[in-house]
């Protein structure tokens, strides 16, 4: 990535999101929260997800419904923050679709959230 991107990159963080997804734990982690913000790119979306309490381990799987798989989230004491570009899509192509929280290699679900504007 080029000085020039990340700049732009770091002043789309620090205006509002054209969507959201806020993500609740389920009943195995009820005080489990997390934000997943979506900035339009000029070849993509921008995604920053950052979660809290996350249970035990390091490693999280997320994903939107019907996209493919996004990078791992790493977890340190409980959070996480991430901030990764998507191609091929635009935030009018997520909106209405389901994001899903999981512990790397288990099936069960964690957290959701639904996109919105």
């Amino acid at each position: 990535m080029e000085n020039h991107d990340l700049l732009t990159v770091a002043s789309l963080l620090r205006q509002k999101p054209h969507a959201t997804a806020r993500l609740t734990g389920g009943p195995d982690v009820p005080i489990l929260r997390g934000m997943v913000r979506l900035y339009p790119m000029p070849r993509g979306i921008l995604l920053a997800v950052e979660v809290d309490h996350l249970p035990k381990g390091s490693c999280f799987a997320w994903n939107i419904e019907g996209e493919d798989s996004l990078p791992h989230l790493v977890s340190v004491r409980g959070r996480a923050l991430q901030v990764t570009l998507v191609g091929a899509c635009t935030v009018e192509d997520l909106m209405g679709r389901e994001v899903t929280l999981s512990q790397l290699g288990s099936q069960g679900v964690l957290a959701r959230g639904t996109i919105c504007p």
